[in-house]
C-alpha cells in the first residue's frame, strides 16, 4: 500500500534526523532546523483531516467497536477524549468532504492554514487586502486571527488547538 510505504519512508527519515549530531550546528543553523521542523509539524494536520473524513465515510464508530468517533480515536491513538474531539471538529471544517453522490467538496473553511498556524510571525500574515492579520489579545495574550473580508464568516478568532 502506497500510504504505508510513504509512512515507512517518513519514519526512516525521522530516525535519521534524530541520530544526527547536533554539536556542530551554530545557533543560526539550529534556528533554521527548528523553522523547517515547524513547517513539517504544520503539514501533518492536513493529512490527518483527510484521513479522518475518509474513515468516517467508510465506516461507523460502531463498526470500529466504539460508541463514538471520539472514542475510536482516543482508544486507537492513545489520546485524550478532548483531543480526539478537537481533531474530529478540525477535520469536519478543515478537511475535504464528499457529497452524498460521492463528488468531492471543498472544506467548510477553505483556507485551513491560518486555523492550523499560530503566531504573529506566520508566513500567511501580510498587509495586503487579501491577507490575514493577527493581534495579541490583552486580556489573555492569545493570538487572534483576523481574516480578510472575503473569508470572514464569523469563525473563531483564536486558534484553540494551540491555546488550550
Amino acid at each position: 500500500m502506497e500510504m504505508l510505504a510513504a509512512l515507512d519512508d517518513l519514519e526512516a527519515a525521522w530516525d535519521k534526523l534524530a541520530a544526527l549530531p547536533l554539536k556542530a550546528l551554530s545557533a543560526g543553523q539550529v534556528l533554521a532546523v527548528l523553522d523547517r521542523l515547524e513547517i513539517q509539524r504544520r503539514r501533518q494536520p492536513a493529512v490527518e483531516h483527510t484521513l479522518i473524513n475518509h474513515l468516517q465515510a467508510q465506516a461507523t464508530a460502531k463498526d470500529m467497536g466504539a460508541k463514538s468517533w471520539r472514542a475510536v480515536l482516543a482508544q486507537r491513538l492513545g489520546i485524550s477524549g478532548p483531543d480526539a474531539g478537537r481533531r474530529l471538529a478540525d477535520a469536519a471544517v478543515l478537511g475535504p468532504r464528499r457529497a452524498l453522490t460521492g463528488e468531492p467538496l471543498e472544506p467548510h473553511l477553505p483556507a485551513p492554514a491560518p486555523a492550523l498556524a499560530c503566531g504573529c510571525d506566520n508566513r500567511l500574515v501580510n498587509d495586503t487586502p487579501t491577507g490575514w492579520t493577527t493581534r495579541k489579545r490583552k486580556a489573555d495574550n492569545r493570538t487572534e486571527w483576523i481574516p480578510p473580508p472575503s473569508l470572514d464568516r464569523g469563525q473563531h478568532r483564536v486558534n484553540h488547538y494551540h491555546h488550550r
